[in-house]
């Protein structure tokens, strides 16, 4: 069930900005050719608040009201208005025709009654439009006479347009002052901005404070680095400068140790142009003879004694270790599991020659190796025997070798 169905016409709230619209009947103006119109007042004493159209020669006009939804007064006053075109002057001419104050509650609802339009009684009879009913300001009743309402004196046309103008300025006055109140808030938002954007700049101006002290104390780290760097790079010169002086007199003395070494073992060709270490001679090519097999066990004794101090000098450890024992010394193999192998290198009666053969070239392999860490371009191809790659290691370490490392790194 609809709303109006449960609260109808008559018992529903009536106010002014509920008027959709004004209907005048049996108009009784005594002209032929005439204008009539209408405005609302609030009271006798105010202005006009609202002008309705101008009709031509109607007894029965219709006004559509419009733009009244913020009047939510019912009591007001409603001023008809004609005009006769016949006169020539024009503030004669201008007259109020009736004034009505209007009580919206006293209206009755048109729907209930019968109304003969045709009879005198209905004569400047006013009906309103209210919530799409129709309603009538005086209540119906066939044995009393409509109030005249014609009593009323009329307003001169330069008055009612002095009217005019004041309702209009009036309307334009608030029009302003609510522009000015939008003037202002847009003004209390802008000051809003103001203090926002004043606090945003203090904020940047803090972060760029702190900046700027970030980057003073990076640049002074990166002094006192640059410093430190610079001091550090002193020491290392410093340093570099004592070790170099230091791998100089050490590449002297091994220079020298083995000068000494080369003068201790000294290894020169007999008169059958055979080599020798200290006056022994070094024969592998001959078969087994007691008294020459005795001299060659004290040659290799010779000869593993300076090739062991030559890999101690040079730091260089050998690939099968060598055991000094004089004319009995030995080998060492290593073999799987950590074990070793020991080989003679000295010839016996007890007929082991394989043996011996194999401590030789194991003896050899670490000849081979010193002279390939000195003289890697070297043809090993070229058959020779052990004491003349010794000889030549002894003259390479003390004339060329040595020398020109200490002067390389002296440069």
């Amino acid at each position: 069930m609809s709303q109006n169905a449960l609260n109808p016409v008559q018992f529903r709230q009536k106010r002014l900005r509920h008027v959709s619209m004004l209907k005048l009947k049996n108009l009784q103006i005594k002209a032929n050719n005439f204008f009539v119109w209408f405005t609302v007042h609030l009271d006798a004493k105010s202005g006009a608040i609202y002008f309705g159209d101008k009709i031509e020669n109607d007894r029965n006009p219709i006004w559509k009201l419009k733009n009244l939804n913020k009047f939510p007064q019912k009591n007001f006053i409603l001023r008809i208005w004609y005009s006769d075109r016949s006169i020539a002057n024009s503030n004669s001419r201008l007259k109020l025709l009736l004034q009505a104050d209007i009580d919206l509650d006293h209206f009755i609802y048109l729907g209930d009654v019968n109304l003969n339009y045709s009879s005198n009684k209905f004569s400047n009879f006013i009906i309103f439009e209210i919530f799409d009913n129709l309603v009538f300001c005086e209540p119906i009743d066939e044995k009393l006479p409509l109030k005249n309402q014609n009593t009323y004196k009329s307003y001169s046309n330069p008055r009612l347009e002095s009217l005019y103008r004041f309702t209009k300025l009036k309307m334009e006055l608030e029009q302003k002052s609510f522009k000015i109140e939008l003037y202002k808030m847009n003004l209390e938002s802008i000051k809003q901005s103001i203090l926002e954007l004043k606090e945003s700049d203090r904020i940047l101006n803090e972060s760029i404070l702190i900046y700027k002290k970030s980057i003073e104390n990076i640049q002074l780290k990166y002094q006192e680095q640059k410093e430190f760097i610079k001091n550090y790079r002193k020491k290392s010169d410093n340093i570099v400068r004592d070790q170099i002086q230091v791998e100089k007199g050490v590449k002297i003395r091994q220079q020298e140790l083995v000068s000494d070494l080369s003068e201790i073992f000294c290894i020169k060709k007999n008169k059958d142009n055979l080599n020798c270490i200290l006056s022994v001679c070094l024969d592998l090519s001959k078969k087994y003879e007691e008294t020459k097999d005795n001299e060659m066990n004290v040659a290799l004794g010779f000869f593993v004694q300076a090739l062991e101090m030559l890999s101690f000098i040079l730091s260089v450890p050998l690939r099968y270790p060598v055991v000094f024992r004089s004319s009995k010394s030995v080998i060492v193999e290593f073999v799987e599991n950590s074990n070793i192998r020991e080989y003679a290198l000295y010839r016996t009666t007890n007929g082991f020659e394989s043996n011996f053969i194999y401590a030789l070239k194991l003896l050899e392999t670490n000849v081979i190796q010193l002279r390939f860490l000195l003289d890697p371009k070297h043809d090993f191809k070229k058959i020779e025997d052990i004491l003349t790659h010794l000889k030549w290691m002894f003259d390479y370490l003390i004339f060329f070798a040595i020398f020109n490392c200490t002067a390389k790194r002296l440069k």
